[in-house]
């Protein structure tokens, strides 16, 4: 008597959990009259809003504002936060276009560009493989490159040097905004300071009276 085993229904895949947003809950006290401020996201394209809601979440935990005056705080500083990282991130890219454009630079120059092994490849693909680290284009280049003494950190301090000022700007711009970002933590500071020696003066005078 043959016996058959029973058949299984295969595991479903789980989508991936996405952050979840801040609850009310997030807040001491939630400013829900400026829920349209809260509301708001400052994001640009290619920024996912569930990466700027646990951001948010993750600050408002680490401040538990007391009161609206420091929620607004926690938004200001949220912000700031996540506008210096995506200067951030258009610094590594802009680093990476002119990495590549200097490479492509450099390959047209040669006396035959293009040509390796008597094959004849298209100078912007094999840069653009190159810089994607696609491994044929990545061979090629790099015996192209340590022929005529050179290398990869070689191409990248060429196309720095080529758009210095563009990324001197773009540091100016997160030093901007992480001044400002930490001009606001030492505010809420100096606030909850003086509410405390407010307290205690309060205190005090209650110690006296009694």
């Amino acid at each position: 008597m043959s016996h058959t085993s029973p058949v299984r229904s295969p595991k479903t895949a789980r989508s991936p959990r996405r952050p979840r947003r801040p609850r009310n809950e997030d807040f001491q006290v939630h400013p829900t009259d400026l829920g349209s401020l809260f509301a708001k996201r400052p994001l640009v394209w290619g920024e996912d809003e569930g990466d700027y809601d646990t951001l948010l979440s993750k600050v408002t935990a680490a401040i538990r504002p007391t009161d609206v005056i420091e929620a607004m705080w926690v938004k200001d500083i949220t912000d700031l936060t996540w506008e210096a990282q995506r200067l951030r991130r258009i610094k590594a890219g802009l680093l990476q276009a002119s990495g590549q454009c200097a490479l492509e630079m450099f390959l047209e120059g040669l006396p035959q560009p293009g040509l390796i092994d008597g094959v004849q490849y298209d100078v912007h693909r094999l840069a653009s493989g190159y810089m994607s680290g696609l491994k044929l284009a990545v061979t090629l280049v790099e015996r192209v490159l340590a022929e005529h003494g050179s290398d990869a950190d070689g191409m990248m301090a060429l196309g720095l040097a080529n758009r210095l000022s563009d990324f001197d700007m773009i540091e100016r711009m997160i030093a901007g905004a992480e001044a400002r970002r930490n001009r606001a933590l030492s505010e809420l500071d100096r606030r909850r300071e003086a509410a405390a020696r407010h307290s205690r003066l309060r205190a005090t005078d209650v110690d006296d009276v009694s």
